[in-house]
């Protein structure tokens, strides 16, 4: 799917990285300042931006929202009406509006979206390649890990 990685944060977010990685750190910690800095430095047009908190990402559906990229600024999964921004693809074509927003002083990715084409993936779609919606569960809490362990079988595979 790529050859290339990015982690995005504050600093103090980013302990370890997996080797051939970059990373880029940001004095103003929002996901829109994140998400400008990795399309800034992107070697590729679109960039698959998730949570580091969501272990069960889905190749499948991946791939799937990648292939529905094509004349959008934005890809982004829809469940029970609301979108997964921090489950999406990007385009670099999102730079000088993300710019904008963030010379006043404007953080949030909701505010971004109307601003940008974007492709809303239904959720009937999701479920032809993710029917529990595990790509979008994620790790907050000491309980969320122990769930996410239960859903694994001893050779770490999704049950």
């Amino acid at each position: 799917m790529t050859d290339s990685f990015s982690s995005i944060g504050n600093g103090s977010e980013i302990d370890v990285l997996l080797a051939g990685t970059s990373s880029v750190t940001n004095e103003k910690s929002s996901a829109l300042t994140g998400l400008y800095s990795g399309l800034r430095d992107a070697k590729n047009f679109y960039s698959l931006v998730v949570g580091c908190d969501m272990p069960f990402l889905n190749p499948v559906l991946l791939n799937y929202m990648a292939s529905q990229s094509s004349g959008f600024d934005v890809v982004i999964p829809e469940i029970r009406g609301l979108i997964e921004p921090l489950h999406a693809i990007y385009c670099k074509t999102c730079l000088p509006t993300i710019g904008k927003l963030l010379k006043v002083q404007e953080y949030s990715l909701r505010a971004l979206l109307p601003r940008l084409t974007v492709k809303n993936i239904p959720e009937g779609d999701i479920n032809r390649f993710d029917p529990k919606q595990l790509s979008f569960y994620n790790i907050n809490t000491e309980a969320d890990l122990q769930r996410a362990e239960l859903l694994l079988d001893e050779e770490g595979k999704v049950l």
